[in-house]
């Protein structure tokens, strides 16, 4: 008896090759550090961009600031 397998498409062979290694907290520290210090850099740059290179830069304005009256108050009145 034979078994016929007619087999269509391609083929993914994955081979993975690696080294294990010791876990250290401080370099997995240092790195999320720095995921963080890129993401605060980056809200900066697209502020920027937003509200002084774009055309549209006075609506970006008026929707990240708000705007109020200050009232100025006597100092002689009571609170």
């Amino acid at each position: 008896k034979r078994t016929l397998l007619k087999v269509f498409g391609i083929r993914f062979d994955i081979i993975v090759k690696s080294l294990a290694r010791k876990f250290d907290i401080i370099p997995t520290l240092t790195a999320i550090g720095s995921g963080v210090g890129i993401f605060g850099v980056a809200t900066v740059v697209c502020d920027l961009v937003l509200l002084y290179l774009l055309p549209k830069r006075e609506f970006y304005k008026n929707m990240k600031f708000k705007y109020t009256d200050t009232e100025v108050q006597n100092p002689d009145s009571e609170a």
